[in-house]
């Protein structure tokens, strides 16, 4: 029985199908539990802060906040970055665009590349995936 099992296993459209199936599970399982705060493997939406400059004399200081997509708490992409008055790691004041352009040019505050993200979250969760992927098409491409 468990012979059969392995050889069907094997056969590489059946294996395709096992692969998508698991990924589409993930995707629709494991968002309800995140929010109940079960960490599961993959995430979206979920929004990071990081602080730019010391506002000396302010309630906050100025910081970027950005939505972020991970898997396996690998950051994949980060999107609809815009600034913030940063009050600490989990509060944040909105600042319009005039406003940050305002302390920008007041403060003599110079941006980072990147808006500041740090380069992990830029970076660090693509390379990682490149190199799997890597890894993963030369067993396939030796394997064949």
């Amino acid at each position: 029985m468990i012979d059969r099992v392995l050889a069907n296993f094997n056969n590489k459209f059946l294996n395709r199908k096992f692969i998508s199936l698991i990924l589409l599970s993930l995707f629709f399982v494991s968002t309800p539990l995140y929010a109940k705060g079960i960490p599961l493997t993959f995430s979206y939406g979920s929004e990071k802060m990081a602080k730019l400059h010391e506002l000396p004399g302010s309630n906050y200081d100025f910081g970027v906040i950005y939505k972020q997509v991970t898997l396996f708490k690998i950051p994949i992409w980060n999107y609809d970055k815009k600034f913030c008055g940063y009050i600490d790691e989990k509060n944040y004041a909105p600042l319009t665009e005039e406003e940050a352009n305002a302390i920008i040019s007041k403060a003599n505050i110079k941006l980072p590349a990147f808006m500041g993200i740090p380069y992990w979250d830029l970076f660090g969760g693509k390379a990682i995936i490149l190199v799997i992927l890597a890894i993963v098409g030369y067993y396939y491409l030796r394997r064949s």
